[in-house]
């Protein structure tokens, strides 16, 4: 049981790492993509003359291919981006399976147990610190408090 019980906090390990890099990976296209698109209003901007009534219109594309080549690199961005996001989403569906299938064990290992833990004041002071902790990651990093959270249980 115990090599199970291993084998899945690595795997668990392994997926929230994954995560993380997928929100990096998708926290920089989303910059790049605002930046393009504001990149491209401020050229097409820059293609419309002033316009008075009596004025004649100079109708000029200066940087029409400029446009379409930066549209063009915003919407392949934007479809990584989709699909990004879909890993992100299997990923993080794997990695509550994970931690589903880590309560199942512990589930299982105390059924077949007879043994009562008692928990000690010394116990208890150092839940209250594993507990302020995970407190402190939540805001930050809520899959790192989901992990420690999972331990803090096994560890009872």
């Amino acid at each position: 049981m115990e090599e199970i019980k291993k084998f899945l906090d690595e795997l668990l390990y392994e997926t929230t790492n994954k995560i993380v890099d997928t929100e990096l990976k998708i926290d920089e296209l989303d910059i790049k993509i605002k930046e393009n698109s504001r990149f491209s209003e401020v050229l097409k901007k820059e293609n419309e003359p002033p316009f008075s009534e009596f004025s004649p219109r100079n109708i000029s594309n200066r940087n029409l291919e400029e446009v379409k080549k930066i549209d063009n690199d915003t919407e392949g961005m934007c479809s990584e981006l989709d699909n990004l996001m879909i890993e992100k989403t299997k990923l993080q569906n794997r990695s509550d399976r994970i931690v589903n299938m880590l309560a199942e064990l512990d589930d299982y290992n105390s059924d077949t147990k007879f043994v009562d833990k008692i928990v000690e004041v010394e116990n208890v002071d150092n839940i209250k610190d594993s507990l302020n902790t995970i407190i402190s990651y939540l805001p930050s990093d809520p899959m790192r408090a989901k992990i420690e959270l999972a331990n803090l249980r096994n560890n009872l």
